[in-house]
């Protein structure tokens, strides 16, 4: 595993210990990153889907100028898109990050298994904002 100056980051300065647990608080801080950006976006497109199912004036004016329809379609899409990306790069940067904690071997694996991230936690992020963001989609346009 080669660091960006071309040194082994294995091998690099600092003890065992402290890059052991400087990878263990890379990895708390890239779970506890995803976990806030599932809820933030999760509450936006909840605020968005609220607003839009309880309030007449935004139907109306959603039905009546289709600019501001296709411009909050568009907003909305590049949101979630960035969300999506988002979360896989974070995702990436962790799982990496846990295998240079791994190839340390300082502790036994069970010991940070908090924070080390299952194969199946891309889907477990993305899908509730997916399906949240394709209701929305739906809602507004089958209530044309």
């Amino acid at each position: 595993m080669e660091g960006s100056s071309g040194r082994g980051v294995l091998s690099s300065a600092g003890s065992e210990k402290e890059r052991f647990d400087l990878c263990v608080g890379m990895l708390k801080g890239y779970y506890d990153g995803l976990e806030a950006r599932v809820d933030k976006t999760i509450t936006l497109l909840l605020v968005v889907v609220g607003w839009i199912i309880s309030s007449d004036t935004a139907r109306r004016m959603l039905r009546d100028e289709p600019t501001l329809l296709w411009l909050g379609v568009v907003t909305l899409t590049v949101v979630v898109s960035l969300y999506c990306m988002n979360v896989v790069h974070w995702v990436r940067r962790s799982r990496t990050i846990q295998g240079y904690a791994d190839a340390l071997e300082y502790v036994e694996h069970r010991y940070y298994t908090r924070y080390r991230l299952p194969p199946w936690v891309v889907a477990a992020y993305l899908a509730p904002v997916v399906v949240l963001y394709a209701f929305t989609l739906l809602y507004l346009f089958l209530r044309q």
